[in-house]
C-alpha cells in the first residue's frame, strides 16, 4: 500500500496491495543411520486496483522426510508431503455485479525412494509413489442483490500411484547413462472411472 499511495496514477487511487512469503526449514540428527527433515512454506498475496475486484492467492506447503542409511550402498527416503492452495475473486462493491469466485486444492502425498550404489559406478534407484487429490474447481457465489447467477460445483477426488525402478552408469565424470521404467494409474473416487 505504501508505494501505490506514491504513484501519482488516478486509476491506482484507493488500491490496495500485500503480500508475504514464509519458510521455515529444520533438520534433525535422530541417531547416526537417520535424518528427519522438516520443512513449512505459506505464502499469500492480496491486491485490490482502484477500489474494484480483490484478488487473493494463498499456497500452504509441509513436508517432513526421513532419511535412513542401511548400510554404505543402500540408503531410504521416505516423504509425506501435504499441499493446500485457494485462491479467492471477489467484488463486494459492486451494487449489481457483487459476487465472489473461489477455487481450492489439496495434494498428499506419500513417496518412498530408494538408492542402491554399486562398486563398478552403478547406482539402483527405486521406489513407490501414493498422492492424493481434491480439487473445488470452483465456486461463484453471489453477494448482496448481484444480478450473477450463483455456480457451485463438487470436490473431484482422486488417488494417483506409482511404482518406479531405474539405473545410473558413470561413465566418467562428466558424462552418465541412465534408464528407467515407471508404471503408474490413477483412481478417481468420484465417477467411477479408473
Amino acid at each position: 500500500n505504501w508505494l501505490l499511495s506514491r504513484i501519482e496514477v488516478p486509476e491506482l487511487y484507493k488500491s490496495k496491495a500485500g503480500f508475504y512469503d514464509a519458510q521455515a526449514k529444520l533438520t534433525f540428527r535422530l541417531n547416526v543411520k537417520n535424518d528427519l527433515l522438516v520443512n513449512f512454506y505459506n505464502s499469500n498475496d492480496k491486491f485490490q486496483l482502484h477500489n474494484d475486484t480483490t484478488y487473493n492467492y494463498k499456497n500452504t506447503i509441509g513436508s517432513l522426510t526421513l532419511r535412513h542409511r542401511f548400510n554404505t550402498d543402500l540408503k531410504s527416503t521416505t516423504s509425506l508431503i501435504c499441499s493446500l492452495f485457494k485462491y479467492e475473486i471477489s467484488n463486494p462493491n459492486s451494487a449489481d455485479y457483487s459476487f465472489k469466485l473461489t477455487h481450492n486444492l489439496a495434494d498428499i502425498s506419500l513417496i518412498n525412494d530408494f538408492e542402491y550404489f554399486t562398486k563398478n559406478r552403478m547406482k539402483y534407484v527405486f521406489g513407490g509413489t501414493f498422492n492424493f487429490y481434491s480439487v473445488n474447481p470452483g465456486e461463484r457465489i453471489v453477494l448482496n442483490n448481484s444480478n450473477i447467477t450463483p455456480v457451485s460445483s463438487a470436490n473431484d477426488r482422486a488417488l494417483e500411484y506409482g511404482l518406479y525402478a531405474g539405473t545410473e552408469y558413470n561413465v566418467s565424470g562428466n558424462l552418465k547413462i541412465e534408464g528407467g521404467i515407471r508404471l503408474s494409474g490413477l483412481i478417481s473416487f468420484d465417477d467411477g472411472k479408473k
